[in-house]
């Protein structure tokens, strides 16, 4: 199955690219609900209704890239092939949002500064970890050429690369959002029990990045050796409910996040939501990255309203049997005892008879 991602550069004419590595920040949502149908009507009773929480409440699966550009100065394009078709709809840059310092400060995980330059950047700032390096965050823009549907399924983003910048640094991050996610998650029902897939649901969750046996040909073609991850550090964000039941690779660390926060990074609306709390469960992978894969299976318990009224309905259910039960066993026990009742009386009276004479 042709299902990997792949993230490959396309370098300055004259350049070596030796030096030029990339770090991969992959977060991935999973919602109660996929991208299906469902979700589509629900939103369309929203948009008929005019209520706004009918949309919000439903977020679909979504795939987001943070990617950090060392010595980005000497690549012209960094190109993703993302194995379905999306949209310029489903593209959300997430640079702009780094303004808000609490969800800068939550998605880095440290405490930051940021400031606006010239061309859409932003220069980022470590506040208490001298150690890190700062950085540029670059906008991302996505004309129509930038995005390049393959015949048979697959696209291909293309990223600018600024070529000038009014900062010393070399490093560059660009952070987008797409808010489509197929092949990587599959959905099944759990049917142990005739109902028990109305309320279980099992999910697999595979990712793979630059894996050269799942990626057409040509696109194997085009990367030609630029890719030069040096690390993947990637987050899957769930709702609590959510069980991981198998997983490739062991997680690093879990944390729930900061629900404030989240929402308004999601776009949830706080008056209507599904998720009380997202966890975030983390795995790290560095080194010399040619191939990534994590594969994970997870159970979910979907329709919990459903699970109560279904539960108050067997009791009634087995109230009623147990009531018509109770009332046909008596009455036959009434009939038995008054069978046997008559039939002494038949006997008691017959030999009263036969005394007499």
């Amino acid at each position: 199955m042709k299902n990997s991602i792949a993230i490959w550069f396309d370098k300055l004419d004259g350049e070596s690219t030796e030096d030029v590595s990339l770090f991969l920040d992959l977060n991935i949502w999973l919602s109660r609900y996929k991208n299906s149908k469902r979700v589509t009507f629900i939103r369309w009773l929203g948009n008929l209704f005019n209520r706004k929480w009918f949309y919000d409440r439903h977020i679909d699966n979504y795939i987001e890239f943070g990617l950090k550009i060392k010595n980005y100065q000497k690549i012209k394009h960094l190109n993703i092939y993302l194995p379905y078709k999306i949209s310029h709809n489903d593209i959300k840059d997430i640079v702009p949002e780094f303004t808000d310092i609490g969800t800068l400060n939550a998605l880095f995980n440290e405490k930051m500064n940021i400031s606006e330059e010239d061309g859409g950047l932003y220069l980022i700032h470590f506040k208490n970890n001298h150690k890190k390096e700062d950085f540029i965050a670059s906008c991302s823009y996505f004309e129509k050429d930038h995005i390049k549907s393959i015949d048979g399924g697959g696209c291909i983003l293309r990223l600018e690369m600024p070529q000038s910048s009014p900062t010393a640094q070399n490093t560059l991050y660009k952070r987008l959002r797409i808010n489509k996610l197929e092949c990587a998650v599959t959905e099944y029902s759990e049917n142990n029990f005739i109902i028990d897939g109305l309320f279980k649901k099992l999910q697999t969750v595979e990712i793979n990045i630059n894996s050269l046996r799942r990626l057409p040909k040509f696109i194997v073609d085009k990367m030609n050796g630029n890719t030069n991850i040096k690390s993947v550090n990637f987050f899957m964000m769930t709702d609590i409910f959510a069980n991981i039941i198998f997983q490739s690779r062991k997680i690093d660390s879990s944390r729930i996040l900061e629900e404030d926060i989240w929402n308004k990074y999601l776009g949830i609306d706080k008056s209507y939501k599904d998720i009380k709390k997202v966890v975030a469960y983390q795995w790290k992978y560095g080194g010399d990255i040619e191939d990534y894969n994590l594969f994970m299976k997870l159970a979910n318990t979907e329709k919990r309203w459903l699970l109560f009224l279904f539960s108050i309905l067997i009791v009634i259910l087995f109230g009623i049997i147990g009531g018509y039960g109770g009332n046909k066993l008596t009455q036959c026990l009434d009939s038995y005892f008054d069978c046997n009742t008559t039939k002494n009386s038949v006997v008691t009276s017959k030999g009263e008879t036969d005394g007499s004479k």
